[in-house]
């Protein structure tokens, strides 16, 4: 049942994201910020499932040598679902009546999509997969902070959280190749029993977070908006 309303929720932003694009209309904005409030509401009853025991799991092969690829939802990854729908449901609604300086249509789907790689992110079990939700969702995420371009200091902006960004996703790389050498599997639940140096969590998390917090004190206030 998770799996099925976790695909709904990843579908009901995809749609909406296809809609703006192609019909490129206000009313297409506003529906596609509709299905993001659909989206979110999947989400949270996704994360509310995986947390109680009732998540989801599935594997495709990547192809190019890299192996199987899983995509699990469990009681952890159960709780970062849970928080984006939290985030997305009101955020979308919100956004009904959020105005912006170019065109709307290609907000809203810029919006749906960034929160779609979020949510593929969460629930990646393997590295490549990992990485490619990662790098998606930080280009998305760029369009939106630099997409109203008149403001003063957002371009300046994007180029700080586009470095940011940068600097974040080539230490989870390191982090990832160091836990592969150890390892052998470029999977996270093979990772989970080899011995992994002490500087991979660094590497992988508080290094990052400091990056991130880079951005929200030096990027942020110059590019206020939904996405952040």
């Amino acid at each position: 049942m998770s799996g099925i309303l976790f695909w709904a929720s990843t579908l009901s932003l995809v749609l909406g994201a296809v809609v703006s694009v192609f019909r490129r209309k206000r009313s297409s904005a506003q529906l596609a910020f509709v299905l993001g409030a659909v989206g979110g509401a999947f989400a949270i009853t996704t994360g509310l499932l995986a947390i109680f025991g009732h998540g989801f799991g599935a594997v495709f092969t990547l192809g190019y040598g890299l192996g199987l690829a899983t995509v699990s939802l469990g009681g952890f990854s159960g709780l970062f679902v849970l928080t984006a729908g939290f985030v997305l449901l009101p955020t979308s609604i919100y956004a009904l009546g959020y105005e912006v300086e170019g065109p709307r249509w290609a907000y809203a789907a810029l919006y749906d999509l960034l929160m779609m790689a979020a949510l593929l992110l969460f629930v990646s079990d393997h590295e490549f997969l990992f990485l490619f939700f990662w790098e998606l969702a930080a280009i998305l995420f760029y369009g939106l902070v630099v997409f109203e371009d008149g403001r003063e200091g957002r371009v300046d902006a994007g180029y700080l959280y586009s470095a940011a960004s940068k600097l974040g996703t080539a230490l989870i790389f390191a982090a990832f190749f160091l836990a592969f050498v150890k390892s052998g599997t470029f999977a996270f639940s093979g990772i989970e029993g080899a011995y992994i140096s002490p500087i991979t969590p660094v590497l992988q998390r508080d290094i990052p977070a400091l990056v991130y917090r880079v951005w929200v004190e030096g990027g942020r206030g110059a590019a206020p908006g939904l996405a952040s």
